[in-house]
This record gives C-alpha cells, sequence and structure tokens, in this order.
C-alpha cells in the first residue's frame, strides 16, 4: 500500500486503509462484489433479501470521505455454496422475468384485466424460481 501526500489514513486518494483490508477480507462495495462473484442486479437483491448477503461494514472512500457500505457473504457455509452451484444458481435467476408493461395492453378493461392476470402469472412463477434458490442455499 502506497501512502500519497502525507496522508496516512488513505491508500491512494481514493480508498481508505480499513477499505483496502477489506477488500483482502472479501468484503467489497456493491459494484465491486458483483462483478467479483458474477451477480446481476436481480441476483444480487434477491440474495440480499435472502439474507444470504449484506452489508458487513463501511468505510470512508473518495478524496471526500464519502461513507461506502461493503458487502459480503453472511457465512462461510453461503459462500461454499456460491462456489460449488453458482452456475445453477445463475441459471435459475436468469430465468426470472420483468412485470409485463401497462403500455403494450390496450386502455380497455379487458387491456387491464389482461395486464393484471399476466402480472399475477409472472410474480408467482419468478416466487417459484426464488423458492428454488432458497432451497439451494437451505432457507
Amino acid at each position: 500500500m502506497t501512502i500519497f501526500g502525507g496522508n496516512r489514513g488513505y491508500v491512494g486518494y481514493s480508498m481508505s486503509r480499513r477499505a483496502a483490508n477489506a477488500r483482502n477480507e472479501g468484503k467489497f462495495p456493491k459494484t465491486d462484489f458483483k462483478k467479483e462473484y458474477g451477480l446481476s442486479e436481480k441476483l444480487f437483491n434477491i440474495l440480499e433479501d435472502m439474507g444470504v448477503i449484506g452489508v458487513q461494514e463501511w468505510h470512508h472512500t473518495s478524496m471526500y470521505g464519502h461513507r461506502t457500505n461493503f458487502y459480503g457473504w453472511e457465512d462461510d457455509e453461503d459462500l461454499g455454496i456460491w462456489n460449488d452451484r453458482c452456475k445453477e444458481i445463475k441459471a435459475l435467476a436468469r430465468k426470472i422475468k420483468g412485470l409485463p408493461r401497462m403500455s403494450d395492453y390496450p386502455i380497455t378493461r379487458e387491456g387491464m384485466d389482461a395486464y393484471t392476470v399476466d402480472c399475477d402469472r409472472v410474480h408467482s412463477e419468478n416466487k417459484v424460481i426464488v423458492n428454488g434458490i432458497k432451497a439451494i442455499f437451505g432457507y
């Protein structure tokens, strides 16, 4: 770690020394965490909602000392499951569909009824997929 400008608490100008240590321990800001483990935003949110990953600590970053959350796996068992079955989990997450757009339906009573039915169908299909991911992690 190189210290610049006499600032002993920072590595370079953008990361505190404690933030650098957190990275060495496997904790990263959200964007870097997703890159490190190949997570999509959708899958990241599912795992966070399940409690498999979460904010472990925060650190000052940038030359302005912004507060940045650092994410990590809740326990080593969850990380082990991810390492063993990540391809299967990613394949399940890719099956999750977005909700239909209301603009794709006619502005009639029948159109709104069809929209509601399709939204309910997508919600139930997505719930089955998320339950499959939960089952992999034992939740």
